[in-house]
C-alpha cells in the first residue's frame, strides 16, 4: 500500500495543494499508484506526530510505502522526525522525502543511518 502524508502548521490551503502536487509527480514518474492521503493540521506549537498519521502508522504493514514532500512533514523536532522513522523502520515501511531525495527502503542499513543523523544533530547542536 502507498500512503500519502501531508502536513501543515495551520489550515494553508496554498500549501497542502503544493505538496500534494509533489507528490503526484513523483508518483507519476516511479510508477507509483497512491492508495491513500493522509492530511495532518498542526495548530501552533503543537508538538508530536499527527493523529491521522498516527493512525495509518497503526495500520501499515511491511513493505508499505510512505511518500512525503520532505522529511520535514513528519515532525516539528529532529528528535519526533526520528521517532517516527524508527517506528516505519521496525514495521518494515519504506519512506519516499521527495524534496530530500530520501529513499528508505530495505536496500539499506537503515540502522546505519539512523546513527549518522543522530550523531550529525549532535554536531549540529554544538555550533
Amino acid at each position: 500500500m502507498v500512503i500519502a502524508y501531508l502536513r501543515v502548521g495551520t489550515s494553508n490551503e496554498r500549501f497542502l495543494e503544493e505538496q500534494k502536487d509533489e507528490i503526484k509527480r513523483y508518483a507519476l514518474d516511479h510508477n507509483m499508484n497512491v492508495d491513500k492521503w493522509v492530511t495532518d493540521v498542526i495548530a501552533g506549537k503543537e508538538r508530536g506526530i499527527g493523529h491521522n498519521l498516527a493512525m495509518v502508522l497503526d495500520c501499515m504493514q511491511e513493505g508499505d510505502k510512505l511518500v512525503l514532500s520532505d522529511i520535514s512533514r513528519l515532525g516539528r523536532t529532529l528528535s519526533e522526525v526520528m521517532r517516527i522513522m524508527r517506528r516505519c523502520m521496525e514495521k518494515g515501511v519504506q519512506i519516499y522525502s521527495i524534496k530530500d531525495r530520501y529513499v528508505l527502503d530495505n536496500t539499506l542499513d537503515l540502522s546505519v543511518m539512523g546513527g549518522v543523523w543522530y550523531n550529525q544533530s549532535r554536531f549540529s547542536a554544538r555550533l
